[in-house]
């Protein structure tokens, strides 16, 4: 039998908790905001790899891109990547960890590049009117904040920008957001 994360540290006698609980007088709110707020809690949260349909309405949030079509969007890429909604046979949903997951990345990142180019199954983005500074920083720091929320990683940024030549063509603009769009911290909520 494993042993639950953080079971260990929870289970123990805590003196801050302690007193909270006296000090309150056995408030279970203050009891569980002091609980809540040790790191004992955080190592163990990790980040959820996106399932297709999450992945495609982040990509589609992120760009701000209109949907024209939606059956051809849920029955195009949808199925291509076998989570069609409403299709999963046994009554607890699809599943939501990675390894059911993972093997999708090719449709995602084709997914990512047609949405761009606006080949994508009814959807139309217009990347051109979401950034104006069209230069290689402008583009990465774009993608750091629309796509990211500015928690790209360096590394990651470095990999964009040494894509991009000095003055990006029309083309390398839309080409560095699908390649964003396809990073591994894309793929993770």
């Amino acid at each position: 039998m494993q042993a639950v994360p953080g079971r260990q540290r929870v289970g123990r006698r805590d003196p801050q908790r302690g007193e909270s609980l006296s000090e309150t007088g056995g408030d279970i709110k203050t009891m569980l905001r002091t609980m809540l707020r040790e790191n004992a809690f955080k190592i163990y949260a990790r980040p959820k790899y996106k399932r297709p349909f999450k992945y495609i309405i982040s990509a589609l949030r992120a760009t701000n891109a209109q949907i024209a079509d939606s059956w051809a969007l849920r029955w195009g890429f949808m199925s291509q990547v076998k989570q069609v909604p409403f299709e999963w046979a046994p009554p607890n949903g699809y599943p939501d960890h990675i390894s059911a997951w993972v093997d999708n990345l090719r449709p995602r990142w084709q997914f990512a590049n047609d949405m761009v180019l606006n080949n994508a199954w009814g959807t139309y983005s217009d990347i051109f009117g979401q950034v104006p500074d069209r230069s290689r920083d402008g583009l990465v720091r774009y993608c750091n904040t629309a796509l990211f929320g500015m928690t790209l990683p360096s590394a990651q940024a470095y990999v964009l920008k040494t894509y991009l030549p000095g003055r990006p063509t029309n083309l390398q603009v839309k080409e560095i957001v699908g390649l964003a769009l396809s990073l591994p911290e894309f793929q993770y909520c």
